[in-house]
Formats: structure tokens, sequence, C-alpha cells
């Protein structure tokens, strides 16, 4: 199956479904000013509509999708004729994606109304749910006296599962607090429809880390992203130096296996006290996150000028936190940080030298190998 925060978009034969992306709430405010009376109706969120709140929904729609939380994952539906966006559709924060749960949400311009646009972006997102990332069930429900929002569920061969309380307080004045509620346990019954899907490949990657980290920025300080540049390329990470406004931040990425860094140097801080980067946002999803500056990289002054008594006093430090951190072991491990302690080494040797494929991918003669083999009992005593 695939991964929901890697969809790049779904397409149809008249449309292209995509997850908001910066930017959009310059595309989405026309429409919502548009058709703020129908909008108004049935929506709470449509009562106070100003481009600040436009703004406001579509951060936090680029955060959720980016982060790999599992809120509201709103998407832009575009007419492919033009490239038009006509309305906004996507998976509500009802979805339970750990159970396997999609439910849909969807409105369209009040110019585009009566075409089948939204049936046919609802058919789609449910083809999807069931065929792109295996749910077991998907959802749709409207407010009991929204009749047009009732028959897109029918036309879709929707089951009615009849009603279910809604929160007073995401009703409007005069409405009846419940819904309707429709369901679908296969497409066996949807109308046909060719969709297709394309997920983001890895040389996207920088690109959504930057993205979310671009979202992260605005919606926690309101700060725009003026540049970035990459400062450390290796196999192993990548560091991308972010300048907002008069100050530098930087977003760091890691392999999978490694991507513990935020969470040891949060520990850090806070177990320790120790003077280490501020980790200002994680995203477990893409393995990066975000931190402050820290001040003169270590390596880069060593490098302009030796000196011995930073050298000794950096070991020291180092050696301290450790002698302090192991009072909190279990955390560690807990946290999942390797176990890599004394009583640990022999059994990780062992696995090592066992690997022969491993060894041989890194250079390492059949002669070489047997003789690490033969080593085994020197590690051990």
């Amino acid at each position: 199956m695939h991964d929901l925060y890697g969809l790049e978009k779904i397409q149809t034969p008249r449309l292209i479904l995509r997850p908001v992306a910066l930017g959009d709430e310059h595309l989405l405010y026309p429409l919502i000013a548009h058709s703020s009376a129908l909008l108004k109706q049935w929506m709470p969120w449509a009562q106070t509509i100003s481009f600040e709140s436009t703004c406001a929904f579509v951060q936090r729609g680029v955060a959720a999708w980016q982060s790999g939380l599992a809120e509201d994952l709103p998407m832009v539906m575009i007419r492919q004729a033009d490239q038009a966006v006509i309305g906004v559709t996507g998976y509500n924060s009802s979805s339970d994606l750990s159970q396997g749960l999609y439910e849909i949400g969807y409105w369209c311009d009040q110019s585009y109304q009566g075409q089948g646009y939204v049936t046919e972006s609802v058919n789609a997102l449910t083809r999807y749910a069931f065929d792109g990332l295996g749910a077991s069930r998907v959802i749709i429900s409207m407010q009991i006296d929204n009749q047009k929002s009732k028959a897109v569920a029918e036309r879709l061969n929707f089951v009615y599962a009849g009603k279910k309380d809604r929160s007073p307080a995401e009703c409007l004045p005069g409405q009846l607090p419940k819904n309707h509620v429709y369901y679908m346990q296969d497409t066996e019954s949807l109308p046909d429809l060719h969709i297709s899907w394309e997920n983001y490949t890895a040389d996207d990657q920088l690109q959504t880390m930057l993205a979310w980290a671009q979202s992260v920025l605005l919606t926690e300080g309101g700060h725009t992203l003026m540049c970035s540049k990459v400062i450390v390329q290796t196999p192993w990470s990548k560091v991308v130096e972010l300048r907002v406004g008069d100050q530098l931040v930087y977003l760091k990425h890691m392999p999978a296996l490694f991507a513990l860094e935020a969470k040891i140097l949060i520990f850090l801080h806070d177990k320790l006290q120790a003077s280490v980067p501020s980790v200002l946002a994680e995203n477990t999803k893409l393995d990066c996150f975000l931190m402050r500056c820290a001040g003169n990289n270590l390596r880069t002054r060593l490098k302009k000028r030796f000196d011995e008594d930073l050298v000794c006093r950096t070991m020291q430090q180092f050696v301290d936190f450790q002698i302090q951190a192991s009072d909190y072991v279990d955390d560690l491990i807990a946290m999942g940080v390797p176990d890599y302690r004394l009583d640990q080494l022999p059994g990780l040797y062992d696995a090592l030298v066992a690997d022969t494929v491993l060894l041989a991918e890194e250079g390492v003669s059949e002669t070489e190998i047997a003789q690490f083999q033969a080593l085994l009992p020197h590690v051990v005593a």
C-alpha cells in the first residue's frame, strides 16, 4: 500500500486532486468570498471570512500533510480543462488512519456546482482510499438538512448508516445537532471512474522538507523563508541553512535508522541542561528537524586553527554528558537509542562478522572475514 503523506496528486478524467500547498490561499480566498452566502448556510468556519483565515487554513493543511499528522488533510480540486481551482475536498479530522477509516469532506464554488465535479472527486478519493491505502471503510457525513451533500452520497451508492449527534459548537443557530452518516466498505457499488495517482519520488524529498519547514515557520511565528542553501551534504545527513528575516535556522535530515538526533538534543537540554541546539520542530515522517543556530561549528573552528585546550575541554564535556546520561539509560533505550553497552558488544560483533554479504560489499576479503570471525573469542574475553 502507498503512504498517504507521500501523495502528489490524484487524476480523474476531468479533475486533479492534490494536497494544499503554500500559495493556494490566493486561489481559494476568491472562491470562498464568491460562494460565501452558500457556505455560510452549512459551514461554521465560513461565518467569518477573511484572507488571513484562509492563509491559516492553508498553513495548517500543509503542516498536516508534511508532518504526517492525522488531522484535516485538505486537497484542492482542479479542473483539468483550464487548470482552475474549483473547490476543496480531502480526508477530514474524523478519519482514523490507524483503523483504516477515512472520512471525506468537500465544498465547491457555486459557479461549478451541478456539473458532477464533487461527485467525481468523492468517487476518486473513495477509490484511492480502498485501492491505494487499503481502507476498511470510507465515511461521508453531512448536516441533516444539507440535501445537496446528501445527494452526493446517494449518487455514489453509499450505504445509509443513520443519524449521529453533532456537537452544538459545530452547528449554526437553528440547525439540528444531527448528521446523516453514509459509509462504503469496498468499491464494488461505486459508479465506474478511471483514476490514477502519483507519489513524490526521492528527488522531491528536499522540496518536501523545505515546504514543511516553511509551514512550521509560518504557523509558529509568522516568519517567511527568505532563502535556503545546503551547507552539509554527506551520504548520511544533509543540513540546509534557512534565512528567516535576519535570523538563521537549520533543517537537518538523517537516515531513518539514525533519526533520533532531535529527541536526543531535547533530552540533553531538558534532563542535563546541556548547551545544545534548540529544536524548533521535528518531522518523524521525513526524518528531519528544525533547529536554531547554536554558535560556531567546532569542526570549522578547529580546521582554521587547532586549539588543543578547546579539544580537551570538548572531550571532557562529552565525558561528563556520558556520565550524567548513565542515570537515564532506560529512558534512552526506550527512546530508541541503540544499546551498545559493553555486555552487548560481543553479540553485535558476532552479528557483524557473520554478515558476509555486507562485509563483501564493503570490500572485505574472504581471508579478512575469516580472521575477524576467528577473533570472536578474544572480543568476548
